[in-house]
């Protein structure tokens, strides 16, 4: 995505934040691409999965 780097040289060299500002950075679309693949992984997941029947209760 690529998100992270440019945001962390933005923020380090523009903002002038240094590497602090080059941490959050990467920090920020690191955090972005796991939301990003935790999301997709559950909705690919989800499909996949065969409902079991339940049961009839025994009297």
């Amino acid at each position: 995505m690529g998100r992270g780097p440019a945001l962390g040289y933005w923020l380090g060299f523009h903002l002038n934040l240094g590497a602090t500002g080059v941490w959050f950075g990467l920090l920020t679309g690191l955090s972005l691409v796991a939301i990003l693949l935790l999301w997709r992984f559950r909705q690919h997941s989800a499909s996949l999965v065969i409902p079991t029947p339940v049961p009839a209760a025994i009297h």
